[in-house]
């Protein structure tokens, strides 16, 4: 049996307006928003088989992301937030069933 073959979809190009207004809402530079986009874009491209939301689901976690990276800027003073490092948060631990 032949296996699924891979989407030959594009990736989602960023709307400037969109990319700009990520950028505006999380208080963070245009290149930065993109740069937090397109990464969330390829992260999600390379472990989804489903490509239709891709784009809104980025935008969403670029986001999330600048967000954090906003208020982690605000609770440390002096401390600048680093472009690349990774801001998402990490998954909490699964709780154990009880036998």
């Amino acid at each position: 049996m032949p296996t699924a073959a891979t989407s030959t979809r594009n990736l989602p190009a960023p709307d400037p307006a969109g990319v700009a207004a990520l950028a505006e809402q999380t208080g963070t530079p245009e290149d930065l928003a993109r740069q937090v986009y397109d990464e969330e874009v390829k992260a999600l491209d390379a472990g989804s088989t489903v490509k239709n939301f891709i784009g809104v689901i980025a935008r969403r976690r670029a986001r999330q992301r600048l967000s954090a990276l906003k208020d982690d800027a605000h609770r440390s003073p002096g401390s600048a937030a680093t472009p690349g490092v990774d801001t998402q948060p990490e998954s909490a631990p699964r709780r154990q069933r009880r036998a």
